[in-house]
């Protein structure tokens, strides 16, 4: 166990300072950003319902985290693959990669809900339930799309395939996360936000965990 995590932190620190190096997430991350705002001020204004802010919020971060999971996935060639094959387990890659883009993500997220809030200025009943929403779904949503695009992307055409694979088995980690953000907001939600929160716990630790099953064995083919 000690040995995964260190190989983990070993990959993920490898991760970061390829990443520092080329900046390609975070200039991807600013100009997607910056481009969305600029579509919804011109196209809604500034006066946003609690719903739709939420839904706009959501997307964003939804084809945000996509393309950062996809991009982590993107540079790794046959001949680094085969390389980080011999150094490191298979769960201390998948576990690093994981970490990695849910840092990412975490920062997309963060952004993302600086500047709705800036440029929107809509107010948070519940600030606390709000981070736990954004923290929690961004996280299940990013391990999931990690996951199954570790899974696809000896395919043909992996990209495509994870969209395919990834769309249905993310709608219960949206509807949670959309939830528990309106919550927030001061709506009244179908379902406690402790109920929830269990939800997008509960899946978090299942994606984790059936990554670390299932993994090592496309690992080996």
């Amino acid at each position: 166990m000690g040995k995964l995590i260190q190989e983990s932190l070993t990959m993920f620190n490898w991760d970061l300072k390829r990443e520092w190096k080329e900046k390609n997430s975070i200039g991807s991350m600013l100009i997607f950003l910056l481009s969305t705002l600029m579509v919804v001020y011109f196209a809604l204004g500034t006066q946003l319902r609690p719903g739709i802010w939420t839904a706009l919020y959501w997307i964003v971060l939804l084809f945000g985290t996509s393309g950062i999971v996809l991009r982590s996935f993107a540079s790794e060639s046959k001949a680094k693959m085969l390389g980080i094959y011999t150094m490191i387990h298979p769960n201390a890659f998948i576990l690093a990669r994981i970490l990695f883009n849910g840092v990412n993500s975490l920062i997309l997220s963060l952004l993302a809900a600086f500047f709705f809030l800036f440029f929107y200025q809509l107010e948070i009943a519940s600030p606390s339930t709000f981070i736990l929403a954004s923290v929690l779904g961004t996280l299940t949503m990013t391990s999931l799309l990690t996951f199954i695009t570790a899974l696809s992307y000896r395919a043909k055409n992996p990209h495509i395939l994870s969209v395919i694979l990834a769309f249905p088995i993310s709608i219960p980690i949206l509807l949670s996360a959309i939830q528990l953000s309106m919550i927030s907001t001061g709506q009244v939600g179908l379902v406690s936000s402790l109920n929830l929160v269990s939800v997008l716990v509960a899946l978090l630790v299942l994606v984790v965990v059936l990554s670390l099953l299932l993994f090592p064995y496309l690992w080996r083919d």
